[in-house]
C-alpha cells in the first residue's frame, strides 16, 4: 500500500490490537472500503500477523487456533510472539543452515519467554523441526 514502509514500525504497536475472526473480517473490510489511514494501518497489522506470520511461525498459528476455536475469538498476542516475529529473519536463517531434522543453533537467537514477558529468555541452543511442511522452534 502507498505510504507504509515493508515494516511494523511503519504500522501501529502490535500489543495494543487484537487478532482473531472478528478482528480479521473487520480488517479485511476496511481494506477493501478503504477508510481512514489508521483504520488501514491496523488492517495491515491484524491480517500480517494473522496470515504470513502465522505461516511462519507456527507458534503464532497455534494461538490463532486455540484462540479462533475457543471462546476468547479476538485476543493480543503475547510477547513471545512479537518476540519470534522481530527475530523471524535470525530464525529463518539458522533453521535453513540446520542440516538434519533436529539441530541446536549454531548462533544465540533471544527470544522473550512466554512466562517471562518481563525479561528475556537468553537460551542459545533452540531445537529446529522441519517436520510436518513447516519449521518449528522448540527451547533445549
Amino acid at each position: 500500500m502507498k505510504g507504509f514502509a515493508g515494516n511494523y514500525g511503519s504500522l501501529l504497536p502490535r500489543d495494543c490490537h487484537e487478532l482473531g475472526h472478528g478482528a480479521l473480517n473487520d480488517a479485511i473490510m476496511n481494506l477493501y472500503y478503504e477508510h481512514s489511514r489508521q483504520s488501514q494501518r491496523i488492517a495491515l497489522l491484524v491480517i500480517i500477523q494473522m496470515v504470513p506470520e502465522a505461516v511462519r511461525i507456527r507458534y503464532i498459528e497455534h494461538l490463532i487456533r486455540r484462540n479462533m476455536l475457543g471462546e476468547n475469538l479476538n485476543f493480543i498476542p503475547d510477547a513471545m510472539a512479537r518476540s519470534m516475529e522481530n527475530v523471524w529473519s535470525a530464525l529463518s536463517k539458522q533453521i535453513q543452515w540446520s542440516t538434519s531434522e533436529y539441530v541446536a543453533f549454531n548462533k544465540c537467537i533471544e527470544i522473550i519467554n512466554k512466562s517471562n514477558q518481563d525479561g528475556p529468555n537468553k537460551k542459545c541452543k533452540y531445537e529446529v523441526s522441519r517436520r510436518n511442511a513447516g519449521s518449528s522452534v522448540v527451547p533445549l
